[in-house]
């Protein structure tokens, strides 16, 4: 009889053992679940929130006004030698600072015809990378033949226009021509 009942109690005891196991697994994979939450996240602290109504609604309710189409042609309030100092001040020393980069660079030029669809298009990517000893290069990776017909363009031209680094307005020597 004893020997029974130790059998009943060691199965009760596997079974609860089970039942155990079976809750803290539902438990542990429940955490994640209830840390979730539903809809957006709140903006952080100390920013400015947009209103939530949508722009056509307000243009709607909005008074109409009159949409003034005369162009200023005042001289500005800053000569304009100040204005091109001041927006090529920094560009020397981003100039410096991009020579220290490696990047990739996509360069796509395409003639439109009259119904504004590509005609003819000229590729190039290219990988700007440094020596071993630390000089500069461009190493073209992809360049298929050009499909451009309706202009001519001269190896000069080419490299004047996708050689040389964009939107660098500088005060010094650019890409080589002074």
């Amino acid at each position: 009889m004893r020997e029974v009942i130790s059998v009943v109690t060691g199965s009760k005891r596997k079974r609860l053992g089970s039942c155990a196991l079976v809750i803290c697994a539902c438990a542990t994979l429940a955490l994640p679940i209830s840390a979730q939450r539903q809809g957006p996240l709140p903006p952080p602290p100390g920013t400015v929130v947009p209103s939530s109504a949508p722009a056509e609604s307000a243009k709607a309710n909005a008074p109409r006004q009159e949409a003034s189409s005369r162009i200023n042609t005042d001289a500005p309030a800053v000569p304009v030698q100040e204005i091109i100092q001041k927006f090529t001040e920094h560009e020397d020393e981003f100039r410096k600072e991009r020579e220290n980069y490696t990047y990739t660079q996509f360069v796509v030029m395409q003639t439109i015809d009259d119904d504004g669809q590509p005609d003819g298009e000229y590729r190039l990517t290219s990988d700007i990378l440094f020596t071993p000893s630390g000089k500069r290069y461009q190493k073209d990776t992809f360049a298929p033949v050009s499909t451009l017909n309706r202009i001519q363009m001269s190896q000069e031209d080419f490299n004047a226009a996708f050689k040389c680094p964009r939107r660098i307005s500088t005060t010094s020597k650019k890409c080589g021509r002074s």
